[in-house]
């Protein structure tokens, strides 16, 4: 057996660790291509390995994921995010994702297209055509509004600004968890230390706020009288403890919601609106399938399924930019990588980025085509040379909320406006825990309809 797989090396102190930091995406791009399916790396207190080979990622998610446990990263991130599905670790994963699952059943799938609908539908209030707006914050703001109406049953619409602004500060502030001295970092009175310390505590008290309303709505009413998230996890009881969940652990999971429910949607419609407005061929047969679909009216959740196109598109959009950029995992025990064994407490990293823009697994693969999702069209090559949610018993537990939201905004959006390029639009890309617009998204508002197209 080979002792270690091939990488990087450096000759100054921390220089692997730099590059890396430095630009995470073309690191994990240029491992892949000159290092092949396994590659090693190292940093002072860590060793990292990047699987670049579909089967091996497979084996990891979905095989032999009892093996493995969330990547260190996330480990020193529970200081940030809390205990919540991103974080925690089985039995209380396993517990609370069966807590949690029902809520994201179909039949409560018309209820959410609803709410979804109606916040899309009155955002372009906000944008006046020929201005300027920044499209990530827009969208950040609408789905911050749809995740809070439909996990809390309240609107938020007063506190969006002041929530979206202290998640942004958490949320950047994981990129301190991926230093294995983060911990040290977090517990020093630094100046980011303290403004991760006051985003989170507005944050988490707003929840708690809310969890304390809901608690005392439900015992008014002598139960559940609410549709939303938050209302049917305070009355979830565990099948074998009857127990339900406290309120500290009702927090943690509220806020993993509350962030994995807006910022990555957020995110893919952010990526959404720039390719079309690169690409207006294919802008123009969205809202063609919009149009002769809803033939001016709103889209209900009946809908969802006849939107074929859109959801090719999409589809190609989280191949290009996938929020959810890399996944990292920690073996509890020793994992056989073709001729390599990585042992426990490495951190083992698997990057949407990388896979799903490589000529190994994708044919022109930067070329932005929708077509690659349509029925007929080859498969891609692997299950998981394509793994925007994940994979295996730790899937995103929401991807069905999201694809629903993803259609539903877009569908609601694409027949009232559209945001074009203008010189203040520059796409600079940030991979914290999800692939952002680094200084948001610039475009101009435009409320004229786009051209239609026949026989989409």
């Amino acid at each position: 057996m080979a002792a270690s797989p091939p990488g990087p090396r450096s000759f100054l102190p921390g220089g692997t660790l730099l590059a890396f930091r430095r630009n995470p995406l073309a690191f994990m791009t240029r491992q892949a291509e000159r290092y092949g399916p396994v590659t090693h790396f190292a940093i002072p207190g860590q060793k990292y390995y990047i699987l670049n080979d579909p089967e091996l990622i497979r084996r990891v998610l979905v095989a032999e994921a009892d093996g493995f446990m969330k990547s260190p990263a996330l480990q020193r991130a529970k200081n940030v995010l809390g205990e919540g599905l991103i974080t925690s670790e089985d039995p209380l994963h396993k517990k609370q994702r069966k807590l949690i699952g029902p809520s994201f059943h179909a039949k409560w799938v018309e209820h959410y297209a609803q709410t979804m609908v109606r916040c899309a539908a009155r955002a372009p209030a906000r944008w006046k055509p020929g201005t300027v707006v920044d499209v990530h914050e827009e969208m950040m703001r609408l789905t911050l509004l749809i995740a809070a109406e439909t996990l809390f049953g309240t609107d938020m619409e007063a506190d969006a600004e002041v929530i979206g602004q202290s998640m942004d500060v958490m949320l950047t502030g994981f990129n301190r968890a991926i230093l294995p001295w983060g911990r040290l970092l977090h517990k020093l009175p630094l100046p980011a230390t303290r403004r991760i310390e006051r985003a989170r505590a507005g944050v988490y008290g707003t929840i708690d706020r809310v969890i304390a309303e809901a608690r005392w709505e439900l015992r008014a009413a002598g139960g559940s009288r609410r549709n939303d998230i938050l209302a049917r996890l305070i009355e979830a009881r565990d099948d074998q403890s009857n127990e339900a969940m406290d309120d500290a652990q009702l927090r943690a999971e509220c806020f993993t919601l509350l962030t994995a429910g807006h910022e990555t949607t957020a995110n893919l419609m952010t990526f959404t609106w720039y390719l079309l407005d690169q690409h207006p061929e294919v802008a123009a047969k969205v809202r063609a399938e919009a149009d002769g679909i809803l033939h001016g009216r709103l889209p209900l959740a009946a809908d969802a399924a006849n939107f074929v196109y859109m959801r090719q598109v999409l589809s190609e959009v989280m191949r290009i930019y996938p929020p959810v950029w890399v996944l990292g995992r920690m073996p509890t025990r020793p994992f056989q990588a073709g001729p390599y064994t990585i042992g426990p407490g490495s951190a083992v990293l698997m990057s949407q980025w990388a896979l799903h823009r490589s000529p190994k697994f994708w044919s022109d693969p930067l070329r932005f085509d929708p077509q690659r999702w349509a029925d007929g069209a080859p498969p891609p090559p692997h299950r998981y040379a394509y793994f925007p949610f994940g994979g295996g018993p730790r899937n995103c537990i929401g991807d069905s909320f999201a694809w629903l939201e993803a259609v539903m905004v877009l569908a609601t959006l694409v027949t009232q406006v559209r945001f074009t390029e203008c010189p203040e639009t520059k796409l600079v890309l940030q991979p914290t825990i999800t692939l952002r617009p680094k200084n948001g998204l610039r475009m101009k508002v435009e409320s004229e309809p786009l051209p239609k197209v026949p026989n989409v």
